[in-house]
């Protein structure tokens, strides 16, 4: 099976991504942690992981 990915679907990732980096660079950890699903993850440079809204919060 391919993996189609069409144009509009590479905006919304790179709007996502840009807001992540807006919301990081402004020190503001509930507009980051709400970009993420309420059972999300994230991984940080260093490895560090956190799980859930709350963690990243």
């Amino acid at each position: 099976m391919d993996n189609i990915v069409n144009e509009n679907d590479q905006e919304n990732v790179r709007k996502l991504y840009q807001l992540l980096l807006t919301h990081w660079n402004n020190h503001d950890a509930a507009g980051f942690a709400g970009l993420f699903a309420r059972e999300g993850n994230s991984i940080g440079f260093d490895g560090s992981q956190m799980n859930g809204q709350q963690q990243i919060n």
